[in-house]
């Protein structure tokens, strides 16, 4: 719904639309599942940091994100 609005209308109909839609249960669920989102990629970010610096282990970040050794450190090499 969102890339509809973006692509067919104006921007003070887009202001209109954004106005209605926080309001509504699926302007809700969008606002929810990008704040999640952004905090995923925060944590990510952080434990990227905290291993290159060498304050903690991959094995030790892996274990804090749910997610294999490998995994991390493929992960570490996209950030």
């Amino acid at each position: 719904m969102y890339t509809f609005a973006v692509k067919f209308l104006k921007k003070d109909e887009l202001d209109k639309v954004k106005g209605e839609m926080s309001m509504s249960y699926l302007g809700q669920m969008i606002f929810e599942d990008g704040v999640a989102e952004g905090i995923a990629q925060g944590s990510m970010q952080m434990l990227v940091a905290l291993v290159k610096d060498g304050f903690l282990k991959a094995e030790e970040a892996a274990k804090r994100l749910n997610i294999s050794e490998a995994d991390f450190e493929q992960r570490m090499k996209e950030e």
